[in-house]
Parts: structure tokens; sequence; C-alpha cells
């Protein structure tokens, strides 16, 4: 699968709060780091953190930057009960799977 495919499917996956899923893109050994410094790595860990998400979360894309083996999503993630955030998505993919997902808050 094509890294830009990849990422539309996380971030659908994420929107459906289908951990499983969106842990099956990564690399056995895969992870996603996020702002807060917290890595997750493994499918397990991909998985938990992916469904942990509260109820009735979305990500839209607003933009993107594509490459073969890196892809950047920009957008808003909208959470009940809280502000919106712009959010930054850095996709590392090799051999058909996401190697790493770095999430940035963006400031504006």
């Amino acid at each position: 699968m094509a890294a830009i495919d990849l990422a539309r499917e996380y971030i659908s996956h994420v929107n459906g709060h289908a951990g499983q899923a969106a842990a099956a893109l990564f690399a056995r050994d895969g992870e996603i780091a996020v702002p807060a410094g917290r890595v997750y790595r493994g499918w397990d860990a991909i998985a938990a953190f992916v469904a942990a998400a509260p109820p009735g979360t979305r990500a839209q894309i607003a933009e993107r930057t594509m490459g073969t083996h890196r892809v950047v999503l920009r957008g808003v993630v909208q959470t009940p009960r809280l502000a919106p955030a712009q959010i930054e998505w850095v996709f590392e993919v090799e051999q058909g799977c996401i190697q790493r997902l770095a999430i940035h808050h963006l400031r504006r």
C-alpha cells in the first residue's frame, strides 16, 4: 500500500475507534510518538492508544505533503467538550507498513 493510502487508512480507523485495524497498518515494532513525549510501540500498544480516544473524537485533514516514504498530514482533531486541536501527523513508511508516526500539536 502506498504511504498516502496508509496515512488515510490510519485516520479512517482513528475516526472509527478501530484500534486493531489501525495497529495492523504498522510494522510489528512500529511506533506512535505523541506530544507529551510518550511512545506507543508495537501492535498492542498502538491498538490501545487508538481505542482510548474519547467517544466522538474526529480527525479532519486539511492539507497533506506526500513522498514515497513520508507523508505529512495537517488538520484538526475535535473532541467533545474540548477546544479543537491543530495537529500534524508525520508518517514514516517502509515496506508497505507504517514504521513511525509522530503526532505534533501546531501552534497558531
